[in-house]
């Protein structure tokens, strides 16, 4: 299981392209996720969607599971988003109802891991981005919309 370290951001940082990096293979990169998808919804038991509409952002796209909406609200039990860059991969959860275990989130980490790619913690994701005049932090910089 790769662990993604500060090293590897820095390594990553594209500071000319904030989207993708050059020679990204869309097409590809999606292919491979919507066949994780299916995978990941075997081996877990949840019936992941496919964010396939990202635009104007530094992931191209994401897992998810949702709950049905609540007041017009809609929370995410889990989100898997997968950056343009280095196979970088994130794992969230914004539900207050059925929120993300610690188990859940290890189990997906080391299920996507398992496929090369690079898991981006969150503590690593809120760490300052080495040019503030650009991004916050390197979450903004890998996991948003531009």
């Amino acid at each position: 299981m790769r662990i993604a370290t500060i090293h590897d951001l820095i390594a990553a940082d594209d500071q000319t392209n904030f989207e993708e990096p050059p020679g990204f293979n869309w097409d590809a990169a999606m292919q491979e996720v919507g066949t994780l998808r299916e995978l990941l919804s075997k081996h877990t038991g949840l019936a992941f969607a496919q964010d396939t509409h990202v635009q104007d952002a530094s992931f191209f796209t994401q897992l998810h599971v949702k709950e049905p909406p609540i007041n017009n609200v809609i929370y995410t039990i889990v989100t898997v988003q997968f950056s343009a860059f280095a196979r970088f991969f994130t794992v969230l959860g914004n539900s207050s109802v059925h929120p993300l275990t610690d188990e859940l989130r290890q189990d997906i980490v080391e299920f996507v891991c398992a496929r090369d790619f690079i898991f981006v913690p969150l503590e690593l994701l809120d760490q300052p981005y080495r040019d503030p005049n650009l991004f916050e932090n390197w979450g903004l910089r890998f996991f948003s919309w531009m």
